[in-house]
């Protein structure tokens, strides 16, 4: 759909744009996606400019977008905005975004001005060495280099991916296989598990994990999230995110992932975009990350785990049936663990 509306020529890397973003790059390179990063930069930038909400309201998207997904396309060159806002029913809508190098100035002062964290506050927080005035520039630099838009639709229909098959089941006295264990907490006496929330509503519900017994002991409605404590072990024969959870400013959207389901086994997919909220300091609620629609029912709660055996997100809904776009919902997992007071 990114391509068909906003273009399948191949765009320029973003970390050629100039000194600053090369600088940038460079320092991320091994934890981040250079590319990825960048675009989100720039486009952290133009969401906060009063050009972006008059763009939205001259084609009447008068409601707050309910998403806003940085995606990769033209075969993950480019990186664009796919923006979702309630109530819009006009069909795809393309619009145009290379704001002028003023507008992106001002937009980027006015944030430093209120005191509030801004973009590059969030990058420094990961990488000190990033000034801002290197992030500053290499915004400048990224506005000359490709061409930027953003594609509106209606908010699309979730559906919780409920019920049957996971690797290891949750079941609950009301609801026989209604998630997936996502990351078994390693040290932990007893054994600890996290899962999704939402299969699991009621706090002193008794639950089961395999064929142990288990109870929901801290519990997170932002990340829809859980941590169950099983009474005695789980057996498991191997485990895989070995290499903990990736903690980065982004995941690295076009990269291959995969998590597991039972029979099946492993299950190969693609990360497609992430919430531009990844990038705020302050946020207040859960950033999510966007694969291809290869959930079902009964994989909440799993994890997805990148090609260094890192946890990037754990599964919580898919496209409904009646979407136009089809994708798969995962919460960002380094929220996740940080709000379940996980430190792994």
């Amino acid at each position: 759909m990114m391509d068909r509306y906003l273009g399948s020529q191949v765009g320029a890397p973003l970390a050629r744009s100039g000194s600053a973003s090369g600088r940038i790059a460079a320092t991320v390179a091994g934890n981040e996606s250079p590319e990825s990063l960048l675009a989100a930069i720039y486009w952290w930038t133009v969401t906060q400019s009063p050009r972006f909400a008059d763009a939205l309201h001259a084609i009447g998207a008068e409601g707050a977008p309910t998403h806003q997904i940085l995606v990769a396309h033209a075969q993950g060159t480019r990186f664009n905005l796919l923006v979702m806002v309630d109530g819009f029913e006009r069909g795809p809508r393309r619009l145009p975004m290379n704001l002028d190098q003023l507008v992106l100035a001002d937009s980027f002062f006015r944030s430093q001005a209120a005191r509030t964290a801004t973009a590059a506050d969030r990058l420094r927080q990961k990488y000190p060495e990033v000034s801002v005035q290197q992030v500053r520039e290499a915004i400048r630099e990224i506005s000359r280099a490709q061409k930027f838009g953003i594609l509106v639709v209606g908010t699309q229909p979730e559906e919780p991916t409920r019920v049957p098959v996971p690797p290891v089941g949750v079941s609950t006295d009301a609801t026989a296989n209604c998630a997936t264990v996502g990351a078994i907490l390693v040290g932990s006496r007893p054994s600890r598990v996290t899962t999704a929330l939402h299969a699991v509503e009621s706090t002193d519900c008794r639950i089961n994990i395999g064929d142990a017994n288990g109870t929901v002991i801290v519990r997170d409605a932002t990340t829809d999230s859980c941590i169950v404590e099983i009474d005695g072990s789980l057996a498991v024969e191997s485990l895989v995110g070995l290499a903990g959870v990736r903690r980065a400013v982004l995941p690295g959207i076009g990269e291959p992932a995969a998590f597991y389901r039972t029979v099946e086994g492993r299950i190969d997919t693609e990360i497609l975009g992430v919430d531009i909220s990844a990038l705020d300091p302050q946020q207040s609620f859960a950033s999510k990350v966007y694969t291809k629609p290869l959930t079902r029912p009964g994989d909440s709660g799993a994890a997805l785990i990148d090609t260094s055996d890192r946890i990037v997100a754990f599964a919580v809904a898919r496209s409904s049936i009646q979407a136009s776009i089809a994708y798969s919902v995962w919460i960002w997992a380094e929220q996740t663990f940080t709000a379940l007071g996980i430190d792994q």
